[in-house]
């Protein structure tokens, strides 16, 4: 195993969709060498905080940065929200289990506001 300073690895640098190699060079976010563009996350919990989340990511997919309101920040390391993408979910209220994330996010008891009620049968 080669030493930790020796590998191949990314410095992560502050600007916008962009980071630089150790010996120079600078590629875009998407032209990552895994070839990955999503940040793909996992949920435990479909509660009110899962359920607001989910609609954001969705709510604010389609949308330009002028006509967003809400977001401190439209781009956070090259990543928009468009690029999170929901791939597992997990709850144990008998309600939410075996439903797809758009109808699990909006089962009883959770109460979160419903600002998007278009969330796709395959989630966000």
């Amino acid at each position: 195993m080669t030493p930790l300073a020796k590998r191949k690895a990314a410095v992560f640098t502050l600007t916008p969709g962009k980071y630089k190699l150790y010996g120079g060079g600078t590629k875009r976010w998407g032209d990552i060498e895994t070839g990955m563009n999503k940040i793909r996350i996992a949920v435990i919990g479909i509660g009110n905080c899962a359920s607001a989340l989910i609609q954001g990511i969705e709510y604010y997919k389609e949308e330009s940065p002028r006509e967003l309101i809400g977001l401190m920040h439209w781009q956070i390391g090259g990543y928009r929200p468009g690029d999170i993408e929901v791939v597992a979910a997990f709850d144990i209220d008998e309600r939410k289990v075996g439903r797809t994330i758009s109808e699990a996010i909006f089962q009883p008891p959770n109460c979160a506001a419903v600002f998007n009620p278009h969330i796709p049968a395959g989630g966000a």
